[in-house]
This record gives structure tokens, C-alpha cells and sequence, in this order.
């Protein structure tokens, strides 16, 4: 019975050899073993290729990790990362950040030995303020060439924003509507203004109204004396040493704004009379008074006034003709 058993053994055991023996494990005819599907990344693609956002805004990145047959790899690990530039953030699992500036930057996906990069490109924002660069006071002769003022549009993140009409007004006077540029600069050329006082220059965005006004304080000084000229009558036949106060003199720039702190020096001749002060000063209404002691009875002459400085001459000096009576006035 014992050699009935060992034989049926040995007969199963001959049997899974045979059969083990008629298998073929190796690779297909004609197939290499490295064509054979594989886990290792061979492909990465993402969604999208490319990003183009405005600052402050969000993008998720898409991926998929293919095998060198074509097929996903399920599970298969992904990293993300900054490749490049410095105006967006990612994260850990692909959610790509502008954070205010504008510019170009690049992601960089990875799974094992591949990785594929994602271009960024971050522009501007929505339009949300109106700024002047160059401050929002300015001081200018009257009669100075003509000037540009820019103004810019920018977004909440301070970058300039292209394409947005803004319109100018002087006092309240429609302009111009300008488109601003790349940067969110615009301009408009104020010509010569010629009258002194305080000017508003002001910009705004017609298509955005929640975005406030903004202005330039133009003050206008009066420009270099150009004229002096006599105000009010000329007291004649004073009383020999008499205190005499006037005539008034009146010192006006070349657009007949009259010129404050304008020195003023004087001459008289003896025999008509003394001065009492022989340099006087414009107050801001442009005039200054003579004041001066009656000379001689009799005496006639001229005061002679000369613009402090003026040594090339382009104001004519101005002469004040003056009479002393020739007696004393009754009482």
C-alpha cells in the first residue's frame, strides 16, 4: 500500500513540472521587455498649458501623469513649484496666485524623473484710482511755456492700467479725453496761462465713476516785472517842506499782472525835494508809495524810479514830474 502512495506522488509532482515547463514567461515574439507597461512617469500633461491672469486673481493647474503607453497613472505623486519670476505664488496642490505685481513667471510640474513647465503671464487689474506722480501742487510764472501733466490709472495693486480714457478739465473747462498707456500714464499739455491766481486741473474716469476725481493745484505767480506806471494823481504845487505821500506805483509783468516784492529805487533832485525812504517794495497788489519832502519854492523836477536789478535794462525807468509852488499857500 506504502508503494501505491509513493508512486501517486511522484506521478502529481511529474505533472507540475511539465505543466510549469509548457509556460512562457518571457516577453512576447517580436516584443522587447521594455515595451511592456510600466508605473514609471513618462508623460505629464497639464490643463491649462499656459496662464494669463490680472493681479489678485487665482488659477488652478490641471495634471495628469501618463505612462510611456499613454495611460494615466493613477496615484501618481505631483509637485509644484515656482521655476521662475516673482509675481505669483503656487501651492501644494497647483493653485497658482497673482500677488499684485505684474510680469512673467513659470510653474514647474514634477512626478518622479519628468516634469513639464506651465508659462504665467500677470497683467493689471481693474482700474480703482487715478493718481497725479508729480504731486497735486504745482507753482508756475505766468506767460512759462506750455507744460504736460500726467496723471495715472492704476489698479488696487499700484500697476498701471493700459486702455482707460481719462478726461482733463482747467476751472471746470472740458480739455481733452485721453487713453492712458502701457504704464496707465496719460498727459495733456497745458498751454501758457497768463493770469495769476490759483488754477484746478482735474482727471477722471468717465467709465468708472466710483473712481474719485483727482487734481492739480496750478498756482500762478505773476511773471518778471515788465512796466511800471503811475497810479492816481501827482500832487503838484506842494508847499515847500511839506511831507508829501504819493503818487502810488504800480509794477505789472508783461500780461499786466501786477508783481509783488519788486524793489524799487529812487531818485530825486535836490532842489525839488528829499526822499524820505530811497528804496521801496511792491506789496501783493503790485504798488508801492512815494513818499518825499517838498524842496525848494519854486523848484521843478523829476523822481526818477528804477527797478532794483534791472541791469540789462527791459523795464524803462519812470519819471514822476514834481512842482514846488512858488510862495506859500495862504492860510
Amino acid at each position: 500500500m506504502r508503494a501505491v502512495d509513493r508512486l501517486y506522488r511522484t506521478a502529481v509532482c511529474g505533472c507540475l513540472l511539465l505543466a510549469l515547463g509548457c509556460t512562457d514567461l518571457s516577453a512576447p515574439d517580436g516584443a522587447d521587455a521594455s515595451d511592456m507597461p510600466s508605473l514609471e512617469p513618462a508623460a505629464i500633461l497639464v490643463q491649462p498649458a499656459s496662464v494669463t491672469m490680472q493681479a489678485g486673481q487665482s488659477r488652478q493647474l490641471q495634471a495628469q501623469v501618463n505612462d510611456a503607453s499613454g495611460q494615466p497613472i493613477a496615484g501618481a505623486r505631483l509637485s509644484y513649484s515656482l521655476a521662475g519670476g516673482c509675481c505669483v505664488t503656487v501651492s501644494a496642490t497647483g493653485l497658482v496666485s497673482a500677488t499684485g505685481p505684474v510680469g512673467e513667471a513659470s510653474v514647474r510640474v514634477a512626478s518622479g524623473r519628468r516634469a513639464n513647465t506651465v508659462p504665467v503671464v500677470v497683467s493689471a487689474g481693474r482700474a480703482q484710482r487715478l493718481v497725479w506722480p508729480d504731486g497735486n501742487a504745482v507753482r508756475m510764472p505766468a506767460g512759462a511755456p506750455p507744460r504736460n501733466f500726467t496723471a495715472r490709472v492704476l489698479d488696487w495693486a499700484g500697476n498701471g492700467v493700459p486702455a482707460t480714457s481719462v478726461a482733463f478739465e482747467l476751472d471746470s473747462r472740458p480739455l481733452s479725453l485721453v487713453a492712458s498707456g502701457p504704464d496707465g500714464s496719460t498727459a495733456v499739455e497745458i498751454a501758457k496761462l497768463e493770469t495769476v491766481g490759483r488754477h484746478t486741473l482735474s482727471a477722471a474716469v468717465p467709465d468708472l465713476p466710483a473712481i474719485a476725481m483727482q487734481s492739480v493745484e496750478i498756482q500762478v505767480d505773476a511773471g518778471p516785472p515788465a512796466a511800471m506806471s503811475v497810479v492816481g494823481a501827482v500832487p503838484m504845487d506842494v508847499e515847500a517842506g511839506a511831507n508829501i505821500s504819493g503818487p502810488l506805483v504800480m509794477v505789472r509783468d508783461g500780461f499786466g499782472n501786477p508783481v509783488a516784492q519788486a524793489v524799487l529805487q529812487l531818485e530825486i533832485p535836490a532842489a525839488v525835494g528829499s526822499l524820505q525812504r530811497t528804496e521801496i517794495v511792491t506789496g501783493e497788489d503790485g504798488m508801492a508809495r512815494l513818499a518825499w519832502i517838498a524842496g525848494r519854492a519854486g523848484a521843478r523836477g523829476a523822481l526818477k524810479v528804477t527797478l532794483a536789478g534791472d541791469n540789462g535794462g527791459a523795464v524803462a525807468p519812470l519819471l514822476v514830474h514834481l512842482q514846488v509852488a512858488r510862495a506859500a499857500k495862504k492860510r
